[in-house]
């Protein structure tokens, strides 16, 4: 189910084509209450936008986790990227500690595809993540990576999503390459 504060243009060109409907009626008519009326549909046209901008949806809160562990990845920095596992969770740190030692993510990684569905606390994304990558003594690869990922809200604040598994796919033919679920 997509929220209308996820992507807020739909409404927000009703009212407008509303509103400019009205308005060429109100020229042609010269009727003070239509102009009102087109007045009206304009202001509500700003609602959805405004709405948009204060709430933010689980599915959006897991897309900008993803998009913030990807910065933290090319960053380099662990702690960051640590704080979006759940320590509960399948993952063990010491394997995202031994990947972030082990390959450099070089900048102008793109997050891709990004689809996410969301059950109460528990959610499941799968996207691309594309870029270059140097491997510590062993050269670079470039090229499409495609993740999935299982995420829980966090319980103590109710708010911050935790990845507690992951597998990595093939970008084609969408086979589990590698499962990052052992402890």
């Amino acid at each position: 189910m997509t929220y209308f504060t996820e992507n807020p243009w739909p409404l927000t060109i009703m009212f407008l084509i509303v509103a400019a409907f009205l308005a060429w009626n109100a020229m042609r008519s010269g009727a003070k209450r239509v102009w009102q009326a087109a007045g009206l549909m304009a202001v509500l046209a700003v609602i959805p936008q405004v709405t948009h901008r204060m709430i933010e949806t689980d599915k959006e809160q897991v897309a900008g986790s993803i998009h913030a562990l990807a910065d933290a990845f090319v960053d380099g920095d662990a702690t960051r990227a640590l704080s979006y596992f759940d320590a509960g969770g399948d993952i063990s740190t010491e394997l995202v500690q031994e990947a972030l030692d082990k390959v450099d993510v070089q900048e102008g990684l793109r997050i891709k595809s990004v689809r996410i569905e969301v059950a109460g606390t528990d959610a499941t994304s799968k996207f691309r993540a594309n870029g270059t990558v140097n491997i510590r003594n062993g050269g670079s690869q470039t090229g499409p990576t495609s993740w999935l990922v299982k995420w829980k809200k966090e319980k103590k604040t109710g708010s911050r999503w935790k990845i507690v598994s992951g597998d990595q796919l093939n970008p084609v033919t969408g086979d589990v390459i590698r499962s990052f679920n052992a402890r």
